[in-house]
């Protein structure tokens, strides 16, 4: 199962399931934020820093969690790894952290789904779901066993949260939204045929290419991620200021998805 950076991560570790839960984890009642003292000491890093700075140190405590975890867990299928996978039907990679269990689990299930379709005699796909679910029940009691016997991997659990929490607290709460543009004296700059004012949030910006042909202009380190998905295609771009796209006619209706700075402003024109 997917572990995904922020709150989600928090809620998997102690709900049991991952990795644990999802990598969304969940609440911990014993950790609220209102509730714990400012943090001191190399802690001021985490809490003081850029967005960019802030991402950078929720990833780093992660990985110094999944590795201590690794260090000390009973078995091997426990170990929790994080990979850069294109999911099928998209060249777009995206992180995944599952445990070498669930991977197994996965392996498994393909091969016997595939054996399934030529009518082969094999174990029916649906055992490797329960066999994954069953591992990540044991994983989840594994990870809160460690949690209470360990001080080393607590003290990462710790120091993830508040790097989750310094990120949260920098981080504007709103959502990604966009309007339309009004001509102005009955034309769009550029000649655009259509172009839309968009504010990004925490979760990125979504909106549906109506034209083959589509500019962005927005501050460079403003946009993390670009990429468009497609009836028949997908693609990751790399922003550049100033940069025009065509989407091929096969790759039929399309849609953009802009990952960038949450509260950015940044402006799509679209072109026939």
């Amino acid at each position: 199962m997917p572990i995904a950076l922020g709150k989600a991560l928090h809620i998997a570790v102690l709900c049991g399931t991952v990795a644990l839960c999802s990598t969304a984890a969940g609440e911990d009642a014993s950790v609220q934020s209102a509730a714990r003292p400012p943090p001191s000491g190399d802690d001021e890093i985490i809490v003081y820093g850029s967005i960019p700075e802030l991402r950078r140190q929720l990833r780093h405590t992660r990985d110094a969690m999944f590795l201590r975890f690794n260090e000390i867990n009973s078995d091997d299928k426990f170990d929790i790894h994080c990979y850069f996978e294109a999911p099928i039907g998209s060249r777009i990679k995206r992180e995944r952290c599952v445990s070498n269990s669930w991977r197994e689990q996965d392996a498994n299930f393909a091969q016997a789904f595939v054996q399934w379709l030529r009518h082969e005699p094999a174990v029916p796909p649906e055992f490797y779901i329960g066999q994954q679910q069953l591992w990540q029940h044991k994983l989840g009691e594994e990870w809160l066993r460690l949690a209470s016997e360990d001080a080393a991997f607590s003290e990462t659990m710790k120091r993830f949260e508040l790097s989750r929490e310094a990120l949260e607290r920098v981080t504007p709460s709103f959502h990604a939204d966009s309007r339309k543009v009004t001509p102005v004296g009955g034309a769009l700059p550029y000649g655009a045929t259509r172009a839309l004012e968009a504010t990004a949030g925490r979760k990125p910006w979504k909106g549906k290419l109506n034209g083959s042909v589509f500019t962005i202009a927005a501050r460079r380190d403003d946009v993390y991620d670009l990429s468009i998905t497609c009836e028949h295609g997908s693609e990751r771009l790399e922003y550049q200021p100033n940069s025009e796209w065509t989407v091929p006619s096969e790759y039929g209706t399309c849609r953009l998805q802009v990952d960038a700075t949450p509260g950015a402003k940044f402006l799509v024109y679209e072109f026939d």
